[in-house]
């Protein structure tokens, strides 16, 4: 995972698919202070909170907005339009997957 490790790269877009290799891919991103970019559901639904987790204590962003709801934008509209509202939890089944 050179490029996960490469001090001259800030941001990792992980396409992989799957969660095994794409999970260790990542942490190795974020362990090295870099931000990620994931379309990657498994990843996400499996992961997600060790993945964000991980994010939150190196200070890094993990964008996955095109891993939910066949991309439309609703992370963003929930993170920006209900940002004054306490969200305790979303769930729901919304798939993009023709």
């Amino acid at each position: 995972f050179a490029v996960a490790t490469n001090p001259e790269i800030d941001i990792v877009i992980e396409l992989i698919g799957g969660y095994t290799i794409a999970r260790e891919l990542v942490l190795k991103a974020i362990e090295n202070g870099k931000h990620v970019v994931t379309a990657n559901k498994a990843l996400i639904a499996v992961h997600g909170n060790e993945i964000f987790a991980k994010a939150q204590e190196k200070g890094v962003i993990v964008a996955f907005e095109a891993a939910v709801a066949g991309g439309i934008p609703v992370i963003k509209a929930i993170r920006e339009g209900l940002s004054a509202n306490r969200i305790n939890w979303v769930a729901g089944i919304i798939n993009g997957t023709g």
